[in-house]
């Protein structure tokens, strides 16, 4: 559930009031008559066509992945149809066809020290990338997303402010890493360690900060959203 909230969050937060909700509405309705209409946009989701109409009626929220497709078929920006940033088309859309592939940018930091997260946990912007950099690191580009870091746990590693790209669609960790979690009710992030009989030490690069080792089938408010799998720091 945890992992599936954060992976829909920067949709959803942006149709918290009925305003927004319309807004969001009106955009989806240009895109699917784009693609062919109803019928059409839920071969390309697939999900019914009644729930397409409960989009299109702000009944319902679709999640993030459902946005991405329909986006993509209608030769939209991402950005524009999740949030009304930027152009429809145009020079968005030039970018992607010259290779360069748009990483939803959010307005939530991930806690490097105590933890934290910000009230407005919504989608601020795109970040452009070269299409051949990103597939050099991830299968699976649809499910990236950007968010800042803040606190001094991870130091050297990184710093507040620094920027962190996060794979959501590696929520289990099978290999060592950096990821992002969800503890106590906050989005951090902290390097894992996996160890046998379904546990994992939770790491933080700065010594001053003590290590927590978990058993994942006892934890409580735990959660493993993605793994970082790229990161740039700000001077």
């Amino acid at each position: 559930m945890a992992f599936e909230l954060v992976y829909t969050l920067w949709i959803r937060s942006l149709l918290l009031d009925k305003e927004n909700r319309k807004q969001f509405a009106e955009r989806l309705s240009q895109a699917i008559k784009e693609v062919g209409g109803v019928v059409r946009a839920a071969d390309l989701t697939g999900v019914k066509d009644r729930t397409i109409r409960k989009w299109l009626h702000a009944e319902s929220d679709p999640d993030r992945e459902y946005v991405v497709r329909i986006a993509k078929a209608a030769g939209y920006s991402i950005a524009w149809l999740a949030a009304g940033e930027g152009d429809k088309s145009g020079d968005a859309m030039t970018r992607l066809e010259h290779g360069i592939m748009e990483v939803p940018e959010l307005d939530i930091e991930l806690s490097a020290g105590d933890g934290s997260i910000k009230d407005a946990e919504n989608i601020i912007g795109v970040r452009p990338f070269r299409e051949s950099d990103i597939r050099a690191i991830t299968n699976n580009p649809d499910n990236l997303v950007m968010v800042k870091v803040r606190g001094e746990s991870m130091h050297p590693t990184f710093y507040p402010g620094d920027e962190v790209l996060v794979d959501m669609s590696a929520p289990v960790p099978i290999d060592d890493g950096i990821y992002a979690i969800r503890q106590d009710h906050t989005l951090k992030i902290k390097r894992i360690q996996h160890f046998q009989g379904g546990r994992i030490k939770i790491i933080s690069d700065n010594p001053a900060y003590e290590s927590i080792l978990l058993a994942l089938d006892e934890a409580v408010d735990f959660a493993l959203i993605g793994r970082v799998i790229w990161g740039a720091r700000r001077y």
